[in-house]
């Protein structure tokens, strides 16, 4: 009786034993699945850090790319406000230089038409008369620097 109990203990043991082996074997299967699944895993994240990396740094670069953009238009603007700068001080300049030279040739030409009224008032003898007095004082200053000089 007592050897029939152990086979039957021996029998039910058998069986969970075998329950247990096959639980372990099932377990590890899922195990092996599941560690691919995580390898899987791991690969994805790593190639999207990597495409986050690649990401970044060409944001990074495009925003030097337009840092510098940026710069050189602000550069230009200034290169040109200064050029404007210059060409219109420059052109002050000329409109000053122009303007009296302008005033100078008013005065020279309302100058010469006085001259011109005062030549075509005078009579032909008095101018003749005029022209002989300036060759006498001509003459005698010639004289006086001659006699100074000697």
């Amino acid at each position: 009786h007592s050897n029939e109990l152990q086979q039957d203990q021996c029998d039910r043991l058998s069986g969970e034993l075998s329950d247990v082996r096959s639980k372990v074997i099932t377990l590890r299967r899922r195990s092996d699945q599941v560690r691919g699944q995580v390898s899987g895993l791991r690969k994805m994240v790593m190639e999207q850090e990597n495409e986050v990396r690649m990401s970044k740094s060409e944001f990074e670069s495009l925003s030097k790319a337009g840092v510098l953009e940026k710069q050189a238009r602000d550069a230009a603007h200034e290169l040109l406000v200064d050029e404007n700068a210059q060409l219109e001080a420059r052109l002050g300049r000329l409109q000053k230089a122009v303007a009296a030279k302008a005033a100078a040739d008013r005065e020279h030409i309302r100058a010469l038409k006085e001259e011109l009224r005062e030549v075509k008032q005078e009579s032909p003898s008095s101018r003749f008369t005029n022209l002989e007095a300036e060759l006498e004082s001509a003459k005698r200053r010639k004289l006086e620097c001659k006699a100074h000089c000697a």
